[in-house]
């Protein structure tokens, strides 16, 4: 009956929850798990039409490969949004531990991670930058420690116009017959480039730009 059916429902969305909790990337991402269970749920939900024990095999499939300890790039990409729930609702056990989600790096999953940690803080708002897209300079920085305490923090830069983001990586002790000087690298996404960054940091520091490393 439809009690029935409600509390399978919220008992299969309570596992999902867990799984999704297995450790601490869901703090640290700052997702929502139970409207993330929820949606992956629903899309199961669609295709079942009811929680019969094919319903049931599929959850239970999705749970357990979400726990997996030994494959939590499988659990960040959910996390991140790189599988959406709707993909993750229909992928097979095989597809789930497939060469393909171990090909993700651990390096496009601390990006994402940062780059969902940025779409949820608004940062602060400047014109210190220019967009190379619509040329506006209406836009929002946050600076985040991405490497070791003891690097310089990068710096994540939003047009609030446009929507397009670039970030700038602080280069420390680049060291020249000059002196000591302090670098800007700019990664760049097309056209995507640093402008008027003289205000960014104290003037005795000297800038260039340099090509995207990855």
């Amino acid at each position: 009956n439809h009690s029935n059916t409600l509390k399978a429902l919220n008992k299969c969305r309570e596992l999902l929850v867990a799984a999704l909790q297995t450790d601490n990337d869901f703090k640290t991402i700052g997702v929502d798990c139970k409207h993330l269970a929820a949606q992956i749920e629903d899309h199961i939900l669609c295709e079942f039409k009811s929680t019969d024990m094919k319903y049931k095999a599929r959850l239970r499939s999705r749970i357990s490969n979400l726990k997996d300890q030994k494959n939590p790039d499988l659990r960040r990409n959910v996390l991140c949004g790189n599988i959406s729930p709707q993909r993750i609702a229909n992928m097979t056990s095989e597809d789930m531990a497939s060469a393909e989600l171990k090909q993700i790096r651990e390096a496009l999953t601390k990006e994402s991670i940062r780059e969902h940690q940025l779409s949820k803080v608004g940062g602060t708002e400047t014109d210190m930058f220019v967009c190379n897209k619509c040329h506006g300079k209406n836009c929002s920085y946050t600076q985040v420690q991405t490497r070791s305490a003891d690097e310089p923090m990068t710096t994540y830069v939003l047009c609030n116009s446009c929507g397009n983001r670039w970030k700038v990586r602080e280069r420390s002790h680049d060291h020249t017959s000059s002196g000591d000087q302090t670098h800007l690298q700019v990664s760049v996404d097309d056209s995507w480039y640093l402008g008027e960054v003289h205000r960014f940091l104290p003037p005795s520091l000297k800038y260039k730009r340099v090509p995207l490393c990855i």
